[in-house]
């Protein structure tokens, strides 16, 4: 480790060193979490509810609740599967969907479902590698292999603290999971995501099936009936995804002022043209919805981040953390990034153009490397079928638009210049004359391709190709730049890492998919308008806001809500839809079962509010706030609304 090892520097460390503002994701493995739990005021070991929380392929987090394999998580979980079925699947998306007996539940091929059985530090032994091998994936493959031998699970390696922890999570997989239950799209998650007040009936029942028969899986979550109130106790359990929270000031500006709104212009010019096309024909509605749904979300993120940025002035809230870091290390890291940022943000108008700009792209460039004839007719077959020509050739015109006018035509390579000597600013036309030449224009061409060499005559594919990554990198000196940049960025992280550590702050590292616990409470707060939002909605919210179908408007106007209702708001039987809290969390956290103080089920992690979407890069105290589905309101939906009562007999209460 390469710090700087003067006394004048360790004190600073010591007594100087501010905390990070986050109540953390905390990895499951962290000596310190059990001593954190107890501080916050957990009564239970973490140990003792962790193993009945589940990955859903690494996107979605989710619990066991019975011991018959059924799995609560977020019904954003099964949207992207239901797409890939056409119609059938949007229809149960829209309906909602309920297996009245085990023989009724969809199988979702192809869909797993990890759960973590052991974590091994496998620091040193990477160390020892390191001697022999340079490259870190190499390691990390040899150490996932010898592992999987040993223990016969799924194992894989992560790396933290840049390269100072190195940890094998194995995991037992599952591959046969059928969906139970699914309310409609427009009662679970009515209005989208990200926002507050939300009425969501956010929630989908898997199972895990094993040998043809319901998992046991050995460890279940107890559903908890005895409610919570603002101020208590939450911790949540799950999977989230990459985070970036120890970005320095420099990146953070980066990322505001040169990736995010290049990304955003880009990402919002597309969406606008494919929805216009999607409103006009139901047809490309079936072969697009999903992938504009995708891009919603991620324009979502992207927006939240930048609006966060300069209302929460996250670059100022980092440059405040990093005053015990050395002067000379600073001003060497900002330098460094200013000289980056240029051609940093040319390769994002290359890579939303040339890569991202049209959907055909993607099938052109995974044909490209195909290992036969025959693989490439079969990628390039489901291009034709996956795509509309009409719509690739507009988002191929947008594409050559943005390209043309944005990029210096120092990148540009012999095929572009030529197109754009022949068409100017004919974009229209540029964008007919590359399609016509493209195999993805016909099947009748596809079928007739001799050779694999006959997609380098492809036109599209060669404008695509005539500009690549190397031609940004070797401009000027940025590839050693960028390196640099690389290097200052990881000494970055371990200067805090060695500050944290000397200094008694607890710390954890970024989120990678990995298992994180994080704690909090039940808890409003007041957005930038400065107006107070409360901690909960109520369903006469849902009622008064949002178009539900008749039947369940009917249900929910009755305001019966059984066993289920509870005090709330005054009212002796109330009923609560969802809840906020303010633990930490990223994106994959949704699905994640929210626990009490005693350990006990109360509700699932959803989304967030706006202010959250920044919490990739640095989670806000004061702002950033998980929306929670509340398990009451499932246990009522699962009753009453969908007359499921042989599932609410099977699932566990403590």
């Amino acid at each position: 480790m390469r710090f700087p090892k003067t006394l004048a520097y360790s004190l600073i460390l010591l007594f100087s060193l501010p905390a990070m503002a986050g109540e953390g994701l905390w990895m499951i493995q962290d000596p310190g979490l059990e001593r954190v739990a107890r501080q916050r005021g957990l009564r239970i070991s973490v140990g003792d509810v962790s193993p009945a929380v589940v990955s859903l392929d690494f996107r979605y987090s989710g619990g066991v609740i019975s011991d018959r394999g059924l799995v609560l998580t977020s019904s954003a979980s099964i949207v992207s599967y239901m797409e890939t079925l056409g119609e059938e699947g949007r229809k149960l998306l829209r309906d909602g969907f309920n297996a009245a007996a085990d023989e009724n539940e969809i199988p979702l091929k192809g869909e797993r479902i990890y759960s973590l059985i052991k974590v091994f530090d496998v620091s040193g032994e990477v160390r020892s590698m390191e001697r022999e091998l340079k490259d870190l994936a190499v390691i990390a493959a040899r150490l996932e292999a010898a592992y999987a031998r040993s223990t016969g699970l799924y194992c894989k390696m992560s790396s933290v603290w840049e390269g100072e922890s190195a940890y094998i999570s194995a995991y037992k997989v599952y591959d046969d999971i059928r969906l139970v239950c699914v309310p409609p799209q427009s009662l679970a998650r009515p209005g989208g995501e990200w926002s507050w007040p939300a009425h969501g009936c956010d929630f989908a029942l898997l199972r895990i099936y094993e040998n043809g028969v319901p998992a046991l899986t050995g460890h279940t979550l107890g559903v908890s009936l005895e409610g919570y109130y603002k101020g208590d106790l939450t911790m949540t359990a799950g999977f989230p995804a990459h985070t970036e929270r120890y970005l320095s000031s420099a990146a953070v500006k980066m990322k505001e002022y040169v990736e995010v709104p290049v990304y955003n212009t880009l990402a919002a010019g597309r969406l606008e043209l494919l929805n216009r096309c999607i409103e006009s024909d139901p047809a490309v509605r079936m072969k697009y919805y999903t992938r504009v749904s995708f891009l919603e979300k991620e324009l979502g993120f992207g927006r939240g981040l930048e609006a966060s940025c300069g209302r929460r002035g996250l670059v100022s809230s980092k440059e405040a953390y990093e005053r015990w870091m050395p002067d000379w290390f600073l001003k060497d890291l900002r330098e460094t990034f200013q000289g980056i940022a240029p051609v940093e943000g040319d390769k994002i108008w290359r890579r939303e153009t040339l890569v991202n700009g049209s959907y055909a792209f993607g099938y052109l460039r995974e044909a490209s490397t195909a290992g036969s004839l025959e693989r490439m007719k079969e990628i390039l077959l489901s291009g034709v079928r996956d795509t509309d020509p009409k719509v690739e050739k507009e988002l191929i015109t947008f594409a050559l638009r943005e390209f043309f006018t944005n990029l210096d035509s120092y990148y540009y390579g012999p095929f572009q210049r030529w197109i754009q000597d022949r068409f100017g600013y004919d974009y229209v036309a540029a964008a007919e004359f590359l399609w016509g030449g493209s195999y993805l224009s016909s099947e009748k061409k596809i079928r007739e391709m001799a050779s694999a060499d006959d997609i380098k005559e492809d036109t599209l594919l060669r404008f695509l190709s005539d500009c690549p990554l190397e031609v940004f990198d070797s401009r000027g000196n940025h590839r050693e730049t960028l390196d640099k940049a690389g290097h200052l960025s990881r000494e970055y992280v371990r200067y805090i890492h060695m500050g944290e550590t000397g200094s008694g702050v607890p710390s954890y590292p970024d989120a990678d998919s990995t298992m994180r616990v994080s704690f909090g409470t039940v808890d409003g707060y007041s957005p930038r308008d400065g107006e107070y939002l409360g901690w909960y909605t109520v369903p006469e919210g849902l009622l008064r806001e949002y178009e539900i179908p008749q039947r369940y408007r009917s249900l929910l106007s009755k305001g019966f809500w059984g066993r289920w209702g509870f005090r709330i708001g005054g009212k002796r039987h109330g009923m609560v839809v969802d809840f906020l809290i303010d633990n930490d969390f990223s994106d994959g956290s949704q699905g994640s079962p929210v626990l009490s103080s005693e350990g006990h089920l109360l509700g699932l992690v959803s989304g967030g509010n706006e202010e959250s979407l920044a919490c990739g890069v640095v989670y806000q105290k004061d702002y950033s706030r998980c929306v929670a589905t509340d398990i009451r309101f499932i246990l009522w939906y699962l009753e009453r609304a969908s007359g499921l009562k042989r599932i609410v007999k099977e699932i566990h209460f403590s």
